[in-house]
């Protein structure tokens, strides 16, 4: 029996197995240039599965990819994948990079699983409430329901990929195969930003685990993003927050629409850049601005689009679409 064989037998808490989790935005293909050096470094690489098909096929057709008997181009167009996808430009920039890698990749998720169907349509009913409420009070209600459920499905997600990570490593130790000559079994999982909890449950059956940021620090995570947190750590989620998110929404719908004129540029954008920029304009917002800006859009029954632009002129807010570009690009 070699060195990494003994490694793979002892009890994961104890084995040299490594994990570090790279947390990213998922959109754009810069995202990708921020971790393809922890990608060289890994025997295994387990991406978020963004693409909504069965998870042993896309595993399949990846570690195609990975030995180079697929071209990324053939499989994104297997799973129809276009360029007009909010996901086309970092799966694309991915696959790329996963391309004649020799690196094994798995698959640890299944989204479309029955057992998330009731969940899933939890989260739709109260994703449609918020969205065609006729008061305040009712789209405060619903999104605080909608964010509930859909921080219920992260952690799930969370859980189900912890666990399948672990079946995984178990099988590997049991099978005694090697992975690289290093003394440690390196496996490298990206996840959207807001998994920070993928971290936590990882740690209770692995030694090394580290949470990495595509981010600058300190990070400010989006206001629906740290509603979602709290939702995901058990925290209650108050009325100012709720609006606030709600306000976020619809500042993004609107900035979005000033800023993509074309899909194709989706993948050029700097969304750290764009979160701080949207953060900023909410928290510049008193309490009654706030309200006074959601009774406009629910119980008044107004464009959004008319009453965002009617605020952001007010207060003098210039939308910089150019530096929500990456330079040089």
């Amino acid at each position: 029996m070699d060195h990494k064989e003994q490694l793979l037998q002892q009890p994961e808490k104890e084995s040299k197995i490594e994990i570090e989790i790279f947390l990213i935005s998922h959109v754009g293909q810069f995202d990708v240039d921020g971790f393809k050096n922890k990608f060289k470094q890994a025997d295994i690489y387990v991406p978020e599965q963004l693409i909504l098909t069965d998870p042993r096929l896309l595993e399949t057709v990846l570690n195609e990819v990975s030995l180079g008997k697929k071209s990324p181009e053939e499989a994104l167009s297997e799973f129809g994948v276009t360029d007009e996808g909010s996901f086309y430009y970092f799966t694309k920039a991915q696959f790329d990079m996963i391309f004649n890698s020799g690196k094994k990749i798995w698959i640890v998720e299944d989204i479309l699983s029955r057992r998330n169907e009731e969940i899933f349509n939890k989260m739709s009913e109260s994703s449609a409430k918020y969205k065609s409420a006729l008061s305040v009070e009712e789209a405060v209600s619903a999104i605080k329901e909608y964010f509930v459920a859909r921080g219920e499905f992260e952690r799930k997600r969370e859980e189900f990929i912890s666990k399948k990570i672990k079946e995984r490593t178990e099988q590997l130790q049991n099978s005694g195969q090697e992975t690289s000559q290093t003394d440690k079994i390196k496996i490298l999982l990206t996840l959207g930003a807001m998994h920070t909890g993928a971290g936590h449950i990882l740690e209770r059956e692995f030694n090394d685990v580290k949470n990495l940021f595509s981010f600058d620090m300190p990070i400010r995570f989006g206001l629906g993003i740290e509603a979602l947190r709290r939702t995901r750590f058990g925290l209650e989620i108050n009325d100012k927050l709720a609006k606030r998110a709600l306000i976020e929404e619809y500042l993004t719908r609107y900035i979005g629409n000033k800023i993509i004129k074309n899909p194709k540029n989706i993948g050029d954008l700097n969304y750290e850049k764009i979160i701080s920029f949207l953060v900023k304009i909410v928290d510049g917002f008193d309490e009654d601005e706030v309200t006074d800006i959601l009774k406009q859009i629910y119980d008044e029954n107004k464009n959004y689009n008319t009453v965002i632009a009617s605020v952001l002129d007010r207060k003098g807010i210039v939308i910089p679409a150019e530096d929500f570009v990456h330079k040089g690009n």
